[in-house]
């Protein structure tokens, strides 16, 4: 074959260095020799165009032995390209028709144009003599690097659709909406006809979301013997024609028939090498699939996996958080968390408190959420808080201790706790209002010091009457059985002071144990007191209203009595009133006394108080309750003692 000479003077022959195809060589064997050594393929054609100067096709004149190794062509020489392919590619054509036509060289990438999958580095530059439509084309064969750099690309883009993939599915807030975007996504990606992912459910397998192209998803419940057991060991199955498949059993024939799949790519999930979930990518028409396409349909399958995981445990944790926040709302118990600062003084920054924990403390909710700690803000708060709070924060031993919240007049018993790591110094602090407890506490120790003098009086009444009184009594009845002559005065009156003993006896019994208040009642027993000190010049008045309000225990009705009792007498002695009043009210949540008299008065503040005040000062506030005292000389004096029902 001599097709040498038949290049045109001054071209090139491309991977040829330095070897031009100058005039006419007298010895064209030479580079006849050169070409038939190149690895490169060479062909010389002739374009062939119409009548109206559009190419038709090309026919081969010349090529070389690599060229004739090419698949599938053969030795295709005086033949044409439509002789060889009846629709040829028009790509190719054009090339041509436009070297042929210009006389400019060509240089593309381009694959086969019969059909073969090899990818070639092509130089199409013109050859012959001027007219001769003759074109020389060189085929250097860059199949491995194509699929290489192809193979990098697609590795590559996959990694980037995988990223923003991954960020999209985390994003979602239900298993609904991450399967429906993660199918759709990795079906528009691969262009697919179907994408469907499902869960082993006992026998089933269960198609939720899915997405369809020229396919409609396919949810709902199949029977897992009918995917086969491949899936059950975790084996991959890539399926590029169905029709050609020898493994599918009949079961999987049968299943894929009404479903129009003519390629699919199946990955099954396994976890604790038992088979979960599985992804399936479908094509209507046979596909071959690429690796790149079979390791992106697995990656996706893991992250399709773990974000159901993920939204799932946000989804607990959200449930979660939401009957926590239920409970930390609603709870009667005021609850925070804080930050402890270890600084100098020690400071805390609260992070969280619900409703009560204010209510219970009297702080301001967006004070304390303000961001700023508690020194910073205008509370003036005991030391001993911080100083717990150190301690916990510090050792996360917890601790339980009862302080006094001088703003809120209240008693809080608190549970300190830290939370999270040692390092955060974050502490839990569970209130609770202590003060109906600690006030029970009190009121029986109260009650129990009432009964213990109650218990006394009555010793010491019955020691009056059965005793003392008795014994005056027998004397006085010894002495009157005696003569008294005229002339001893004196016998008569040992006679009169020994009566007038007996009754102040008799008289101080019945007050150390007033007999009226135990068989009648508190409201007898301040009447009784009213109309006993009652006198031409001392004219008492007694309101009560005792019936409006909630029932008095008998220990406070036994107090009430004592302190009318005492301020009473001490009007009767020292006040020199005509005029007074005793008034006992009962309140929704106190009850009080007032005593009046239009007396002399006192200053109270320049009066050194005797054993009756300091007594009703001591009595009052063991009670819990308040003493106020209005008076003044020439004025009259008032006292009003008011004492809480549940003190």
């Amino acid at each position: 074959m001599r097709y040498a000479s038949k290049l045109k003077p001054g071209s090139y022959l491309p991977g040829v260095p330095n070897i031009a195809v100058m005039t006419p060589s007298p010895a064209p064997d030479f580079y006849q020799a050169i070409l038939h050594q190149l690895t490169q393929a060479f062909c010389l054609i002739e374009v062939l165009f119409d009548a109206q100067g559009a190419v038709t096709g090309y026919r081969f004149l010349e090529i070389n032995p690599a060229f004739e190794r090419l698949p599938p062509l053969g030795n295709p020489v005086g033949h044409t390209i439509r002789e060889l392919e009846p629709e040829p590619d028009e790509q190719w054509l054009a090339l041509y028709g436009e070297v042929a036509r210009t006389g400019r060289p060509q240089h593309v990438e381009r694959q086969t144009p019969l059909g073969s999958n090899r990818w070639y580095d092509v130089y199409a530059l013109p050859a012959g003599p001027a007219g001769s439509h003759q074109v020389a084309v060189l085929f250097t064969d860059i199949t491995t690097r194509y699929q290489t750099t192809t193979t990098l690309l697609a590795a590559q883009a996959n990694q980037v659709f995988l990223t923003a993939f991954n960020d999209q599915l985390r994003a979602q807030l239900d298993d609904e909406q991450v399967l429906a975007l993660a199918t759709r996504l990795l079906g528009e990606h691969l262009a697919a006809s179907q994408v469907q992912y499902g869960e082993v459910q006992n026998d089933y397998l269960s198609m939720r979301q899915g997405y369809g192209q020229d396919l409609p998803p396919r949810a709902g419940y199949y029977r897992i013997l009918d995917w086969g057991e491949r899936l059950r060991t975790g084996q991959v199955q890539v399926v590029p024609d169905t029709t050609a498949d020898l493994q599918a059993t009949e079961a999987e024939r049968e299943a894929l028939q009404p479903a129009h799949t003519r390629a699919y790519i199946t990955v099954p999930l396994l976890q604790a090498r038992r088979w979960t979930a599985v992804l399936t990518v479908h094509s209507r028409v046979p596909r071959p699939w690429s690796p790149t396409e079979v390791q992106l349909v697995e990656q996706a399958a893991e992250r399709i996996g773990a974000a159901l995981a993920y939204v799932r445990s946000e989804s607990a944790l959200r449930s979660s958080e939401a009957r926590y926040r239920v409970l930390f709302e609603s709870m009667d118990q005021g609850f925070g968390v804080a930050q402890v600062l270890l600084a100098t003084p020690t400071d805390v920054r609260w992070l969280e408190v619900n409703p009560p924990f204010c209510a219970l403390t009297g702080l301001d909710q967006t004070q304390l959420l303000s961001g700023k700690s508690v020194r910073q803000l205008p509370i003036d708060l005991d030391e001993k808080w911080f100083t717990h709070y150190e301690r916990v924060a510090l050792t996360g031993e917890p601790a339980q201790f009862e302080l006094y919240v001088k703003r809120r007049d209240v008693w809080l018993d608190v549970y300190a706790f830290r939370v999270d790591a040692p390092a955060r110094h974050q502490i839990a602090v569970l209130f609770r209002d202590s003060t109906a407890r600690r006030q029970a506490g009190q009121q029986q120790q109260v009650a129990a010091v009432l009964d213990g003098q109650d218990e006394e009086r009555r010793r010491i009444a019955e020691a009056l009457h059965n005793g003392l009184g008795q014994l005056l009594y027998a004397t006085k009845l010894q002495l009157d059985h005696l003569p008294l002559p005229p002339a001893e005065p004196a016998r008569r009156e040992a006679g009169r002071l020994l009566g007038e003993a007996i009754n102040q006896t008799r008289t101080l019994s019945h007050e150390l144990v007033p007999a009226l208040l135990t068989d009648f009642g508190l409201q007898a027993a301040l009447q009784g007191i009213c109309r006993e000190l009652s006198t031409r010049s001392l004219h008492w008045h007694c309101h009560l209203t005792l019936d409006e309000g909630p029932a008095l225990s008998p220990a406070l009705q036994l107090v009430l009595f004592r302190l009318a009792q005492g301020l009473a007498h001490n009007v009767a002695k020292h006040a020199q009133a005509t005029e007074a009043t005793l008034e006992v009210s009962v309140l929704p949540n106190w009850v009080t006394l007032r005593l009046e008299d239009n007396g002399r008065g006192f200053d109270p503040p320049s009066v050194q108080e005797g054993l009756g005040l300091k007594t009703l000062r001591g009595r009052v506030a063991l009670l819990h309750g308040h003493l106020r005292i209005d008076s003044a000389p020439g004025e009259g004096t008032q006292i009003l003692v008011r004492l809480p029902l549940t003190g």
